[in-house]
């Protein structure tokens, strides 16, 4: 039974993966982690579905056992970065951003680590390698549910829930995983490593469909088809336009990094095809350009502020509802005519010219 739901599920998380991959949304770094996440996942599952239908002594050499186990143990790294990048990096509270200041590589040297060990000192009690990866799920788990709450308190951003819904099921997942893990080290309660890894099985797909609907879905990218040119009237569209205004000024909604035409309209109250007639029609932008035109002007506020000056671009652009530093960047440009960093030069110098006009006067 079990060789059979090895397979199913590596093929399932596969499609998943490529479904985010090749949706169109591939540039949003969220999706691409959590592509990663679900290819890591199919991997180790393909491994275990090899040895139990026909045993191959590749798959058990001292290299490819300790690539696997180092590939496992860099889930919980993956699960970290995705979350950060996802519900978007806290800068004045001086939480580091989902790169950190070494990159994202440097959340993959323990893992790294332990399949280096695995491979210099294979004879490993299975106790130790547990414990170990175990403990570092604990830690990046434990950061990334505590970033994902203070963000939450920070901002009312309702695509947050879709995140913490996500990432709760993976530690449920893992929960169940561990669990068999640790009844698998004992050779007397067989019947329970079994339950608990079907279990676990069961709640990895569960993730993985809803890690892959929610990522291909809650993209600042996506944007309403056509709509008639005389779908409403003017009346009906200067106060479509004026609800929109306004819950925009007093939501801050372009701030949620995942926020939809299709959210959007459902928090307005309004017709998904009205919302998107107002922005096209009637204001003369895509859904797209609206929102980041909004998450510009944001930016633009945080990089002359006095109370964010020590704080760097990258997490300036998160907190303004961006996903990738290119994007910010370009888009930016786009509507100010300069790049932030010259954007924030510029402030900077007009200030310390008034500073000194006034000292001068004095």
């Amino acid at each position: 039974m079990f060789t059979a739901l090895y397979y199913s599920t590596f093929a399932l998380l596969m499609v998943f993966a490529i479904a985010l991959l090749g949706s169109g949304n591939r540039s949003v770094a969220s999706n691409r982690y959590l592509a990663a996440i679900l290819l890591a996942n199919a991997l180790i599952v393909l491994r275990f579905a090899l040895a139990a239908s026909t045993p191959v002594p590749f798959l058990t050499a001292v290299p490819v056992r300790a690539i696997a186990t180092g590939l496992f143990a860099a889930i919980p790294a993956l699960v970290f970065l995705w979350e950060r990048v996802a519900s978007g990096s806290s800068g004045s509270s001086g939480a580091p951003t989902a790169s950190g200041s070494y990159g994202p590589l440097v959340h993959f040297v323990p893992a790294a680590t332990l399949a280096f060990c695995l491979m210099v000192f294979p004879r490993t009690p299975g106790v130790v390698v547990l414990f170990f990866i175990q403990i570092s799920f604990l830690l990046y788990y434990g950061a990334a549910w505590r970033h994902l709450s203070r963000r939450k308190s920070a901002r009312p951003v309702t695509g947050l829930s879709r995140i913490r819904s996500i990432l709760l099921l993976f530690g449920v997942h893992w929960l169940f995983s561990a669990g068999s893990s640790i009844a698998g080290l004992s050779r007397a309660i067989p019947a329970i490593a079994a339950s608990l890894e079907f279990v676990s099985i069961l709640l990895l797909l569960i993730f993985a469909g809803s890690a892959a609907v929610s990522g291909i879905r809650a993209l600042p990218l996506y944007d309403a088809g056509t709509v008639s040119a005389d779908l409403l009237s003017a009346e009906e569209t200067a106060v479509v336009s004026a609800k929109l205004s306004s819950h925009m000024e007093s939501h801050h909604e372009f701030l949620d990094p995942t926020l939809t035409i299709a959210d959007l309209a459902t928090r307005l109250g309004v017709p998904q095809r009205h919302v998107s007639y107002v922005l096209n029609a009637h204001l003369g932008v895509s859904f797209t350009d609206y929102i980041n035109r909004l998450r510009v002007d944001y930016a633009r506020e945080l990089l002359v502020s006095p109370a964010r000056q020590n704080d760097t671009i990258l997490a300036i652009l998160h907190d303004a509802g961006f996903n990738s530093k290119s994007a910010f960047n370009r888009v930016f440009k786009e509507v100010t005519g300069q790049t932030p960093s010259a954007f924030r030069r510029a402030h900077t110098s007009q200030l310390a010219i008034r500073d000194d006009t006034r000292h001068s006067a004095h």
